[in-house]
Protein backbone atom coordinates (compact mmCIF):
# COMPACT_ATOMS: atom_id res chain seq x y z
CA UNK A 1 0.00 0.00 0.00
CA UNK A 2 1.22 3.63 -0.83
CA UNK A 3 -0.33 5.06 2.52
CA UNK A 4 1.20 8.83 1.60
CA UNK A 5 -1.03 8.61 -1.52
CA UNK A 6 -4.45 10.26 -1.55
CA UNK A 7 -6.62 8.84 -4.55
CA UNK A 8 -9.97 11.48 -5.03
CA UNK A 9 -12.95 10.94 -7.67
CA UNK A 10 -14.79 14.34 -8.49
CA UNK A 11 -17.96 13.73 -9.00
CA UNK A 12 -21.19 15.59 -10.33
CA UNK A 13 -24.52 13.22 -10.51
CA UNK A 14 -23.79 10.45 -13.29
CA UNK A 15 -24.67 7.58 -10.50
CA UNK A 16 -24.42 4.80 -13.26
CA UNK A 17 -20.85 6.08 -14.20
CA UNK A 18 -20.01 6.61 -10.97
CA UNK A 19 -20.79 3.31 -9.68
CA UNK A 20 -19.18 1.44 -12.75
CA UNK A 21 -15.92 3.13 -12.18
CA UNK A 22 -15.98 2.24 -8.36
CA UNK A 23 -16.72 -1.58 -9.40
CA UNK A 24 -13.96 -1.73 -11.77
CA UNK A 25 -11.78 0.09 -8.49
CA UNK A 26 -12.80 -2.93 -6.17
CA UNK A 27 -11.96 -5.54 -8.87
CA UNK A 28 -8.72 -4.17 -9.82
CA UNK A 29 -7.46 -3.64 -5.84
CA UNK A 30 -7.71 -0.13 -6.44
CA UNK A 31 -8.21 1.31 -3.00
CA UNK A 32 -5.65 -1.28 -1.74
CA UNK A 33 -3.22 0.92 -3.52
CA UNK A 34 -3.05 4.33 -1.68
CA UNK A 35 -3.29 5.29 1.52
CA UNK A 36 -6.87 7.41 1.39
CA UNK A 37 -9.95 7.01 -1.12
CA UNK A 38 -12.93 9.49 -1.23
CA UNK A 39 -15.32 11.06 -3.66
CA UNK A 40 -15.85 14.96 -3.47
CA UNK A 41 -19.33 15.37 -4.89
CA UNK A 42 -19.98 19.07 -6.78
CA UNK A 43 -23.72 19.56 -5.80
CA UNK A 44 -23.72 16.45 -3.52
CA UNK A 45 -26.76 15.16 -3.22
CA UNK A 46 -28.52 12.08 -0.86
CA UNK A 47 -28.25 9.80 -3.80
CA UNK A 48 -24.62 10.47 -3.72
CA UNK A 49 -24.23 9.69 0.02
CA UNK A 50 -26.31 6.36 -0.30
CA UNK A 51 -24.27 5.19 -3.32
CA UNK A 52 -21.23 6.17 -1.20
CA UNK A 53 -22.25 3.72 1.85
CA UNK A 54 -23.75 0.77 -0.70
CA UNK A 55 -20.01 0.75 -2.22
CA UNK A 56 -18.25 1.40 1.12
CA UNK A 57 -16.33 4.28 0.39
CA UNK A 58 -15.97 7.85 1.65
CA UNK A 59 -18.00 10.82 0.30
CA UNK A 60 -17.58 14.78 0.61
CA UNK A 61 -19.29 17.54 -0.49
CA UNK A 62 -22.07 20.35 -0.96
CA UNK A 63 -24.70 22.10 -2.56
CA UNK A 64 -22.39 24.09 -5.05
CA UNK A 65 -21.35 23.36 -8.26
CA UNK A 66 -17.51 24.56 -8.26
CA UNK A 67 -16.62 23.17 -11.92
CA UNK A 68 -13.72 21.04 -12.44
CA UNK A 69 -11.38 23.39 -10.92
CA UNK A 70 -13.10 24.22 -8.02
CA UNK A 71 -13.81 20.45 -7.19
CA UNK A 72 -10.13 19.08 -7.25
CA UNK A 73 -9.21 22.61 -5.17
CA UNK A 74 -11.67 20.64 -2.31
CA UNK A 75 -9.85 17.70 -2.79
CA UNK A 76 -6.81 19.12 -2.32
CA UNK A 77 -8.21 20.86 1.08
CA UNK A 78 -9.35 17.16 1.94
CA UNK A 79 -6.63 15.28 1.37
CA UNK A 80 -4.48 14.30 4.00
CA UNK A 81 -1.55 13.29 2.20
CA UNK A 82 1.30 15.29 0.07
CA UNK A 83 0.50 13.02 -3.27
CA UNK A 84 -2.82 13.25 -4.64
CA UNK A 85 -4.44 11.05 -8.21
CA UNK A 86 -6.99 13.55 -9.76
CA UNK A 87 -9.51 10.94 -10.92
CA UNK A 88 -13.16 12.00 -12.44
CA UNK A 89 -16.41 9.52 -12.15
CA UNK A 90 -15.96 8.31 -15.75
CA UNK A 91 -12.18 6.79 -15.27
CA UNK A 92 -13.00 3.32 -15.06
CA UNK A 93 -9.81 1.18 -14.30
CA UNK A 94 -9.21 -1.33 -17.22
CA UNK A 95 -6.00 -3.14 -16.04
CA UNK A 96 -5.51 -6.07 -13.75
CA UNK A 97 -5.04 -5.80 -10.28
CA UNK A 98 -1.44 -6.92 -10.61
CA UNK A 99 -0.48 -4.09 -13.08
CA UNK A 100 -3.03 -1.81 -11.70
CA UNK A 101 -1.13 -2.11 -8.31
CA UNK A 102 2.58 -2.03 -10.56
CA UNK A 103 2.00 1.00 -12.25
CA UNK A 104 0.37 2.79 -8.85
CA UNK A 105 3.93 2.31 -7.04
CA UNK A 106 5.52 3.17 -10.17
CA UNK A 107 4.05 6.07 -10.68
CA UNK A 108 4.35 7.28 -7.20
CA UNK A 109 7.67 6.55 -7.06
CA UNK A 110 8.71 8.67 -10.14
CA UNK A 111 7.26 11.62 -8.43
CA UNK A 112 9.08 11.06 -5.00
CA UNK A 113 12.06 10.36 -6.83
CA UNK A 114 12.11 13.31 -8.95
CA UNK A 115 11.87 12.36 -12.00
CA UNK A 116 8.78 13.38 -13.16
CA UNK A 117 6.90 16.61 -12.41
CA UNK A 118 3.57 14.90 -13.06
CA UNK A 119 2.20 11.11 -14.05
CA UNK A 120 -0.95 10.74 -16.39
CA UNK A 121 -2.21 6.93 -15.78
CA UNK A 122 -4.72 6.92 -18.87
CA UNK A 123 -4.02 3.91 -20.42
CA UNK A 124 -2.37 4.79 -24.02
CA UNK A 125 -3.94 1.91 -26.07
CA UNK A 126 -7.09 2.28 -24.36
CA UNK A 127 -7.88 5.47 -24.09
CA UNK A 128 -11.98 5.27 -24.74
CA UNK A 129 -14.71 7.23 -26.31
CA UNK A 130 -13.04 7.13 -29.88
CA UNK A 131 -9.72 8.90 -31.52
CA UNK A 132 -9.36 12.05 -32.91
CA UNK A 133 -6.30 11.71 -35.06
CA UNK A 134 -7.13 14.19 -38.15
CA UNK A 135 -5.08 17.15 -36.92
CA UNK A 136 -2.06 14.84 -36.53
CA UNK A 137 -2.48 13.90 -39.92
CA UNK A 138 -2.20 16.94 -41.73
CA UNK A 139 1.80 17.53 -40.76
CA UNK A 140 2.71 13.67 -39.56
CA UNK A 141 2.57 9.91 -41.30
CA UNK A 142 2.97 7.01 -38.76
CA UNK A 143 6.33 4.98 -39.02
CA UNK A 144 5.27 2.13 -36.72
CA UNK A 145 1.63 1.90 -35.88
CA UNK A 146 1.27 0.43 -32.18
CA UNK A 147 -0.26 -2.69 -32.47
CA UNK A 148 -2.07 -3.02 -29.18
CA UNK A 149 -4.27 0.14 -30.37
CA UNK A 150 -8.13 -1.33 -30.23
CA UNK A 151 -9.66 -0.30 -33.81
CA UNK A 152 -7.41 1.96 -34.68
CA UNK A 153 -7.12 1.21 -38.52
CA UNK A 154 -10.33 1.54 -40.00
CA UNK A 155 -10.42 5.41 -38.05
CA UNK A 156 -7.21 6.28 -39.86
CA UNK A 157 -6.48 7.66 -43.15
CA UNK A 158 -5.49 4.77 -45.96
CA UNK A 159 -2.26 6.91 -46.49
CA UNK A 160 -1.71 7.16 -42.43
CA UNK A 161 1.73 5.32 -43.42
CA UNK A 162 3.92 7.34 -45.53
CA UNK A 163 4.85 10.73 -45.55
CA UNK A 164 2.75 12.65 -48.52
CA UNK A 165 3.70 16.89 -50.42
CA UNK A 166 0.62 18.01 -48.72
CA UNK A 167 2.39 16.92 -45.31
CA UNK A 168 5.48 17.85 -46.34
CA UNK A 169 4.47 21.42 -47.13
CA UNK A 170 2.02 21.75 -43.77
CA UNK A 171 4.81 21.17 -41.64
CA UNK A 172 7.22 23.86 -43.06
CA UNK A 173 5.01 26.22 -43.86
CA UNK A 174 3.23 26.04 -39.90
CA UNK A 175 6.14 24.62 -37.80
CA UNK A 176 4.79 25.41 -34.32
CA UNK A 177 1.29 24.15 -35.48
CA UNK A 178 3.33 20.73 -36.48
CA UNK A 179 4.94 20.52 -33.06
CA UNK A 180 1.61 21.18 -31.22
CA UNK A 181 0.31 17.90 -33.10
CA UNK A 182 3.00 15.65 -32.94
CA UNK A 183 1.67 14.83 -29.60
CA UNK A 184 -0.70 12.24 -31.45
CA UNK A 185 2.44 10.12 -32.24
CA UNK A 186 2.14 9.02 -28.10
CA UNK A 187 -1.04 6.80 -29.19
CA UNK A 188 -0.15 5.83 -32.66
CA UNK A 189 3.45 5.05 -32.84
CA UNK A 190 4.47 1.78 -31.39
CA UNK A 191 7.84 3.87 -30.35
CA UNK A 192 7.37 7.31 -30.07
CA UNK A 193 10.18 8.41 -28.50
CA UNK A 194 12.37 7.29 -31.70
CA UNK A 195 10.30 9.57 -33.43
CA UNK A 196 10.37 12.53 -31.09
CA UNK A 197 13.48 12.73 -29.08
CA UNK A 198 13.78 15.97 -28.63
CA UNK A 199 10.42 15.88 -26.56
CA UNK A 200 9.68 12.29 -25.48
CA UNK A 201 12.64 10.04 -23.75
CA UNK A 202 11.79 6.22 -21.97
CA UNK A 203 12.69 5.84 -18.62
CA UNK A 204 11.68 2.13 -17.46
CA UNK A 205 8.51 1.34 -18.75
CA UNK A 206 7.54 5.00 -19.21
CA UNK A 207 7.51 7.79 -21.25
CA UNK A 208 8.52 10.80 -19.98
CA UNK A 209 7.10 13.96 -22.03
CA UNK A 210 7.84 17.78 -23.16
CA UNK A 211 4.76 19.44 -21.81
CA UNK A 212 6.61 21.82 -25.06
CA UNK A 213 4.14 19.36 -26.55
CA UNK A 214 1.59 17.90 -24.46
CA UNK A 215 -1.05 19.86 -22.93
CA UNK A 216 -2.11 19.67 -19.26
CA UNK A 217 -5.05 17.31 -18.88
CA UNK A 218 -7.59 16.22 -16.37
CA UNK A 219 -7.76 12.78 -17.59
CA UNK A 220 -6.58 10.61 -14.49
CA UNK A 221 -3.33 12.78 -13.14
CA UNK A 222 -1.05 12.09 -10.28
CA UNK A 223 1.16 15.20 -8.62
CA UNK A 224 2.40 16.27 -5.96
CA UNK A 225 0.67 19.25 -3.47
CA UNK A 226 3.12 21.60 -4.12
CA UNK A 227 2.94 20.61 -8.06
CA UNK A 228 -0.65 21.30 -8.11
CA UNK A 229 -0.29 24.37 -5.87
CA UNK A 230 2.21 25.89 -7.92
CA UNK A 231 -0.08 25.31 -11.48
CA UNK A 232 -2.86 26.57 -9.66
CA UNK A 233 -1.50 29.80 -8.17
CA UNK A 234 -0.91 30.61 -11.93
CA UNK A 235 -4.13 29.86 -13.23
CA UNK A 236 -5.44 32.19 -10.84
CA UNK A 237 -3.45 35.19 -11.64
CA UNK A 238 -4.84 34.27 -15.20
CA UNK A 239 -7.87 33.70 -15.50
CA UNK A 240 -9.59 33.53 -19.02
CA UNK A 241 -12.39 34.23 -21.12
CA UNK A 242 -13.25 31.01 -22.07
CA UNK A 243 -15.01 29.05 -19.47
CA UNK A 244 -17.47 26.00 -18.86
CA UNK A 245 -20.63 27.04 -17.73
CA UNK A 246 -18.72 30.16 -16.05
CA UNK A 247 -16.27 28.06 -14.02
CA UNK A 248 -12.55 29.14 -14.73
CA UNK A 249 -10.88 25.65 -15.64
CA UNK A 250 -7.48 24.46 -15.47
CA UNK A 251 -6.92 22.89 -18.90
CA UNK A 252 -8.38 25.76 -20.12
CA UNK A 253 -5.86 28.47 -18.54
CA UNK A 254 -2.67 26.19 -18.60
CA UNK A 255 -2.66 25.21 -21.95
CA UNK A 256 -0.89 28.41 -22.88
CA UNK A 257 2.46 29.78 -23.63
CA UNK A 258 3.80 29.84 -20.27
CA UNK A 259 2.91 25.80 -19.68
CA UNK A 260 4.66 25.12 -22.93
CA UNK A 261 8.03 27.14 -21.33
CA UNK A 262 8.19 25.43 -18.58
CA UNK A 263 9.34 21.92 -19.99
CA UNK A 264 7.63 20.03 -17.57
CA UNK A 265 7.97 16.31 -17.46
CA UNK A 266 4.94 14.75 -17.75
CA UNK A 267 5.26 10.93 -17.62
CA UNK A 268 2.95 8.41 -19.34
CA UNK A 269 2.65 4.76 -18.54
CA UNK A 270 3.63 2.68 -21.22
CA UNK A 271 -0.05 1.02 -20.80
CA UNK A 272 -1.71 2.65 -18.02
CA UNK A 273 -4.74 2.14 -15.55
CA UNK A 274 -7.58 4.04 -16.27
CA UNK A 275 -10.02 4.46 -19.59
CA UNK A 276 -12.95 6.46 -20.07
CA UNK A 277 -16.24 5.55 -20.47
CA UNK A 278 -19.45 7.52 -19.39
CA UNK A 279 -22.97 5.63 -19.00
CA UNK A 280 -24.86 8.63 -18.06
CA UNK A 281 -25.96 11.78 -20.38
CA UNK A 282 -22.69 13.87 -21.04
CA UNK A 283 -22.64 18.06 -21.29
CA UNK A 284 -20.27 17.85 -23.63
CA UNK A 285 -22.15 18.60 -27.46
CA UNK A 286 -19.10 16.54 -29.19
CA UNK A 287 -19.71 12.90 -26.88
CA UNK A 288 -22.11 10.01 -27.76
CA UNK A 289 -23.82 10.52 -24.85
CA UNK A 290 -24.69 14.11 -25.04
CA UNK A 291 -28.10 15.37 -24.14
CA UNK A 292 -28.80 19.07 -24.00
CA UNK A 293 -31.87 18.80 -21.52
CA UNK A 294 -29.35 18.52 -18.62
CA UNK A 295 -26.85 21.96 -19.25
CA UNK A 296 -29.67 23.86 -17.58
CA UNK A 297 -29.12 21.46 -14.50
CA UNK A 298 -25.61 21.85 -15.20
CA UNK A 299 -25.67 25.46 -14.74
Amino acid sequence: MNDDLSVAILGWKSLRTTRHSLETYKAAGLFDCCGEFFIYYNQYSEEDRRLGEEMGVRTLGDGENRGNWGGQRKILENAKNDYILFLENDHPVVTSPEETRYWMGAALELLKSGRADMVQLRHRQRPGDGYEFDKFFRYHYVRELEDRLENAERLLPPNYGRDTLFRFIHRHVRPFAAIRRSISALYLEKHPERVLPRWIRREGDFLIVDSRILNFSESPFMVSRSFYERLSSFAEGHPRHRTILGHQELEYILNCRWWRRQHFRIAMCDRGIFGHQRLDDSWRPNHSAFNAAILEDRA
